[in-house]
């Protein structure tokens, strides 16, 4: 943990149906065509299905939520951006490694980083199809509202030009029933 930021963590279960009222699949792919990511990374829609059928399975989510704030109001030796994709891999490895010895599916915060070099581009299978993981948004949640009226995480908008004071990321485990994801809540306290 670099010394100019703190992270405050987030975590809520919920019935998978409090999640899906944040489902806008048309409107958030839309979104994504303007990254550049869009159709090169397999973690990155289009995807051949819809989050309805992905997740079907599963009855309740934990979202898990961390919102990386500047200490101080000088500048750090880190950006906050450095350290918020510091952060959002940590978390993502940490839901990846829940994945493999449980029975739930994790969404992690924004693209797979797995690879340096996906291999969609070049029409060829994912290196590591058991370990890629989707995102809330790359599967069509809108995460900003998840994140604010699920999480109670306060958004910051900041100025143009001027690097945000805060930043948020926020993943979620999907699983059959609640007991297994309060088993899991011990984690992120």
């Amino acid at each position: 943990m670099h010394q100019d930021f703190k992270i405050i963590h987030f975590t809520k279960i919920v019935h998978k149906d409090a999640i899906f009222k944040f489902y806008e699949p048309i409107r958030v792919e839309g979104y994504c065509k303007l990254c550049p990511n869009y159709n090169k990374l397999w973690s990155c829609p289009p995807h051949g299905f819809n989050a309805d059928t992905y997740l079907e399975s599963y009855d309740y989510v934990l979202l898990v939520g961390e919102k990386i704030v500047r200490k101080d109001k000088s500048q750090a030796e880190t950006s906050m951006n450095t350290h918020f994709q510091e952060v959002r891999r940590q978390l993502g490895d940490q839901l990846i490694k829940l994945s493999e010895s449980n029975d739930v599916e994790v969404l992690i915060a924004g693209n797979c980083y797995l690879c340096e070099d996906c291999l969609r581009i070049e029409g060829k299978s994912c290196r590591y199809e058991n370990r890629m993981k989707y995102s809330l948004e790359s599967i069509g949640f809108l995460v900003g509202d998840i994140a604010s009226e699920l999480l109670g995480i306060e958004l910051e908008w900041p100025e143009s030009g001027k690097e945000a004071t805060s930043l948020m990321t926020v993943g979620a485990i999907f699983a059959k029933d609640d007991i297994q994801l309060k088993s899991m809540l011990d984690q992120w306290r």
